[in-house]
């Protein structure tokens, strides 16, 4: 029997992309290596501090018995709107502020322990990908573009647009599929968060420096700045901020943390594999956030007026670390206390 030799065009590609990927680490070693060494100083000064948190709590919390209890108070409020379950508040309130692999990470937990469908999952995974708090705040709008009322802004509108999108989303559900059932939630101790959110720390890190070496060879390819510009937003959120604060409108940003970049989708392509979600709406709906964020972020700033200009980048600092992890660390301690006060409750009512 012989064995299938036809090569396909994809095939041709990845290899096209190989050979030119080692031309060009040869030719131009300072070049990766400059580039390396910025992603290893982004991931220190904003995404592991202001992420690293939320990954912890989020699998503390998907996999407490206390989240029924919080879930089941907030679902009176989501489920009408959104049509969703009530374990599916936890992945929402967490894709809204935890940052953006945070809210696919629990959507994919959740689905693995059976507490929602494919399809709510999938429906959950085209709105619950979002910039948090701290990044969108305090890095983008203090430290780049020098103005803590902009990234208010710039996170409002992401807001706005991510709820936007999930409310259309309801129409895509069936009566029957937001029904809401029992938890039946596995015990897990916090040492089991930690090695879960230091296994999925590792991905995002791999493909923020993955993206970091990509984007400082492309001006080999790009004539104009504007064309190079684009193409560093495409790729990796961080980075294309960082050379937009100052250059474009404040809706250009919005649309590039709208979108989170070609970065985040791989970042997030484990969990959208492991729930059986089509990569294609997934895609097609961080195209649509990010248009719906350029359009509420113009509005918004038609209302307030802002002047927004680059003042710095993200050099390593102590006001950057502070900043970070202040807006983090205060978010996860409120988490924290509702996780502690439904659980004694949980307990008292067992008792």
């Amino acid at each position: 029997m012989k064995k299938n030799t036809e090569i396909s065009p994809s095939d041709i590609l990845r290899f096209l992309f190989a050979v030119t990927g080692i031309f060009l680490l040869l030719k131009y070693p300072e070049r990766s290596t400059a580039g390396i060494r910025d992603g290893i100083r982004l991931l220190v000064t904003g995404v592991i501090p202001s992420l690293f948190p939320f990954l912890i709590i989020s699998s503390f919390i998907t996999s407490s018995p206390a989240a029924e209890h919080f879930c089941r108070s907030a679902s009176k409020i989501f489920s009408p709107v959104f049509k969703i379950s009530a374990p599916s508040v936890s992945a929402v309130i967490l894709g809204l502020t935890g940052g953006y692999p945070v809210g696919a990470k629990t959507v994919s937990e959740l689905y693995s322990e059976k507490k929602i469908s494919r399809s709510e999952a999938e429906r959950l995974l085209m709105w619950c990908v979002n910039p948090g708090p701290a990044f969108t705040v305090t890095t983008v709008g203090t430290l780049m573009l020098g103005d803590a009322v902009s990234g208010a802004i710039l996170f409002v509108s992401i807001l706005c647009s991510s709820l936007t999108i999930g409310f259309f989303c309801r129409f895509l559900a069936s009566d029957r599929e937001y029904t809401v059932t029992a938890f039946d939630a596995p015990k897990s101790t916090f040492a089991d968060s930690v090695h879960a959110a230091s296994a999925a720390m590792i991905n995002i890190c791999a493909w923020i420096l993955v993206f970091s070496c990509i984007g400082a060879f492309t001006d080999l390819f790009c004539s104009h700045a504007s064309s190079e510009l684009f193409v560093k937003a495409a790729l990796e959120v961080t980075t294309g901020c960082k050379e937009a604060a100052g250059k474009v409108s404040l809706p250009f940003i919005s649309a590039v943390l709208g979108f989170g970049g070609i970065s985040v989708i791989c970042q997030i392509s484990p969990y959208i594999k492991k729930c059986g979600a089509s990569a294609a709406k997934i895609v097609s709906a961080r195209a649509l956030n990010a248009s719906l964020c350029a359009f509420y972020s113009s509005a918004a700033q038609r209302l307030f007026p802002r002047t927004v200009t680059a003042v710095s980048t993200l050099n390593a600092g102590k006001s950057v670390i502070m900043l970070n992890s202040s807006l983090s660390i205060a978010l996860l301690l409120i988490m924290m206390c509702l996780v502690f006060i439904f659980e004694v409750d949980y307990r008292r009512k067992m008792c």
